[in-house]
């Protein structure tokens, strides 16, 4: 689609959704690599195991995406351990690059068990 639209419009016309679908490309690797290297260090350690939860961070490239920061939401404190975990892994993979984490356009998934019942409570941090 992407393709036949550079064809008829030029490749000034989709060189912004272009970026945009190797954003997603590159945050599913990173997400992947990031788990894999986290899951490699923390494998033995108990109290890891049991905070374990699951973080998907997108990155995405200043100037193709439409977001500004509207204001931030207060993060606790086992989410900034891990937004630092990410960052550190991030800075390993790509010298001279600095994330700036927009958190209002983020999504918490809380899954419980509660009396035998499973439960979703799905919230903006918006």
């Amino acid at each position: 689609m992407v393709a036949k639209l550079k064809n008829e419009c030029g490749i000034h016309y989709t060189k912004k959704i272009e970026s945009m679908l190797k954003d997603f490309r590159l945050s599913l690797e990173l997400n992947s690599d990031f788990h894999q290297q986290i899951e490699a260090i923390f494998h033995e350690d108990l109290q890891f195991q049991e905070n374990y939860f699951e973080m998907k961070v997108h990155v995405l490239t200043t100037g193709f995406w439409p977001f500004e920061q509207i204001h931030t939401c207060r993060l606790p404190d086992q989410i900034i351990s891990w937004k630092q975990f990410f960052e550190e892994f991030y800075s390993s993979k790509f010298k001279g690059k600095r994330l700036k984490w927009i958190t209002n356009y983020g999504i918490v998934n809380l899954r419980a068990n509660l009396n035998g019942k499973k439960k979703e409570f799905i919230c903006s941090t918006n």
